[in-house]
């Protein structure tokens, strides 16, 4: 069987240049003219705001050539544009997709899903004479911080003819929502005002009909056999999974809750600033990333919760903690700022805030033992939160075989602490870890010193 989605991709081509502004316009523009859009990060790294579903409905999705393979990939634009019209793919086509994220291509998946590439170019960082070089098969342009009519028709004039491209449609540097996108917090959700104020301006230059035909361009692929946790047939599974989401906690891959559910496992959230105790009935804890430095103080007042975390853990319990996840089940974390704040205290170690700016760096692994998540000598891929410092301060496990990589798996007894962000929904194999029935494994040698 073959399948298609009308689709592009959009990316910037300057290295200090951001496609986001644009991005946000243009999903605006589609959803203002009645199209269900389907937005797709080109790197699987957390983003503490979902801009995309703000505009759309729909949460965004991730696709990766880093962390997934061809079949991956075509699985999870299978999964993720099953009732929509059309698919945004976003990113950076300058290489690597920006300062966060240095291991995934976008131009790699526009080669796996045949999609077309439209580049945004920022016009204020041109020179006539030092033009970038445009990226392969180039189908089409959107000018960003136009600067007045005649600048966009001497620039519409120059790269049509240099690239052989259409501009699709352009924002000028005049209006006040762009501006004001350049300055806004990376982690502050934009205003609806914003946000309509760009869908408005992209509209009303957009050339719809031929973005149109070259989203209609992408061709047909065969339909990839997925191989994810089974539903067995008039059974539900009794796997109940407690996913802490709250402001502090906001950072999760809406592709592997969704594969979850689908498996019939029951998905229940709860919040670690507020709630008193774990969902009753829990066998699974999932703690995501995403934490800003001033929500520590505030979690470690909620006692209650770390003590039900710690009898949890203690009476058997699974549970496995990403990114600043893994901070908040150290015993103590020490923000950028030098303050220390005791923590849950699952795991012996000291977290140690590095920098304020986030930073992810692909990290490549392979497990030295198994544990009820990771068979033994599992490859795994993800990113590594690079401002977080692990300091063990007791004995634990350590899972990963690579020297340079000791201290980012990390685990006693079944509780797993990770500084990598897996995208997991990539990996069905180890998401029906997650929904299997627990069975103890022996005591295996190789505490972190």
């Amino acid at each position: 069987m073959m399948w298609r989605v009308p689709g592009v991709a959009v990316g910037a081509i300057q290295s200090q240049g951001r496609c986001e502004p644009m991005v946000w316009g243009l999903l605006g523009a589609l959803a203002r003219a009645g199209l269900g859009v389907q937005a797709f990060g080109g790197c699987a790294v957390p983003d503490a705001r979902d801009v995309a579903q703000k505009i759309t409905g729909r949460p965004l999705r991730h696709l990766d050539s880093w962390v997934q393979d061809h079949d991956a990939t075509l699985c999870a634009m299978y999964r993720g544009t099953a009732d929509c019209h059309a698919a945004v793919l976003f990113g950076s086509f300058c290489g690597p997709c920006g300062d966060a994220c240095v291991g995934s291509e976008l131009g790699t998946l526009c080669q796996r899903l045949s999609l077309p590439r439209i580049a945004v170019v920022d016009v204020s960082q041109l020179d006539c004479c030092r033009i970038p070089q445009p990226p392969h098969a180039l189908a089409g342009l959107l000018l960003d911080r136009v600067r007045g009519t005649r600048s966009r028709i001497e620039w519409q004039t120059l790269l049509e003819a240099l690239w052989d491209a259409p501009v699709l449609g352009w924002l000028d540097e005049s209006l006040p929502a762009r501006t004001m996108a350049d300055y806004l917090p990376a982690e502050q959700m934009p205003s609806d005002e914003l946000l309509s104020d760009l869908a408005a301006s992209l509209s009303a230059s957009l050339r719809f009909d031929r973005l149109t035909q070259l989203a209609q361009r992408s061709v047909w692929l065969p339909t990839p056999q997925y191989d994810g946790p089974p539903v067995k047939e008039g059974s539900r599974t009794k796997t109940r999974v407690a996913v802490a989401y709250d402001e502090a906690f906001p950072c999760y891959s809406a592709d592997t809750l969704d594969m979850l559910e689908a498996a019939g496992a029951g998905v229940c959230d709860f919040s670690p600033l507020k709630c008193e105790r774990l969902p009753d009935r829990t066998d699974v804890v999932l703690l995501g990333t995403g934490t800003r430095d001033r929500y520590w103080p505030e979690l470690a007042r909620n006692c209650c919760l770390q003590q039900s975390l710690r009898c949890f853990a203690a009476a058997g319990g699974r549970v496995y903690a990403e990114g600043s996840g893994l901070a908040y089940i150290s015993r103590q974390v020490v923000t950028a700022e030098g303050n220390a704040i005791p923590m849950a205290g699952l795991i012996p170690t000291v977290a140690r805030r590095s920098s304020v700016t986030r930073r992810y760096e692909p990290v490549q692994l392979t497990t030295g033992a198994a544990s009820w998540l990771f068979p033994v000598r599992q490859e795994l891929r993800g990113y590594r939160e690079a401002d977080w410092d692990i300091v063990p301060s007791g004995p634990m496990l350590t899972y990963a075989r690579e020297r340079d990589a000791r201290l980012d798996l990390l685990a006693r007894g079944n509780v797993i602490g990770s500084r990598i962000v897996f995208h997991l929904a990539s990996r069905p194999e180890i998401l029906k870890r997650f929904l299997a029935p627990f069975v103890p494994l022996p005591a295996v040698a190789g505490a972190a010193r």
